[in-house]
C-alpha cells in the first residue's frame, strides 16, 4: 500500500541511527513490527504476569556427560 507520511527528519535519523537501517520504507516497517511485537510481548506478560524481582534464585548441579 502506498501512503505520504510527514515524519519529522529528526526522529527518522534517531530510527536510522539506533537500527541501521537506511531505506526509509523498510525502518517504516521495521518500526512497525517491533511497536506490535512490543504490544503482544506486554500482553503476554500481564496475561500470565511477570516474574521480574519475585523469581528465587535457584542453583542447579549440572552433571558432567562423560
Amino acid at each position: 500500500m502506498r501512503t505520504t507520511l510527514i515524519i519529522p527528519v529528526d526522529l527518522l535519523e534517531e530510527a536510522t541511527r539506533i537500527t541501521g537501517i537506511k531505506e526509509k520504507t523498510k525502518l517504516i516497517k521495521f518500526s512497525l513490527e517491533e511497536l506490535i511485537r512490543h504490544d503482544n510481548l506486554e500482553k503476554l506478560s500481564n496475561l500470565f504476569g511477570s516474574s521480574k524481582g519475585n523469581a528465587k534464585y535457584v542453583k542447579r548441579d549440572r552433571i558432567a556427560k562423560k
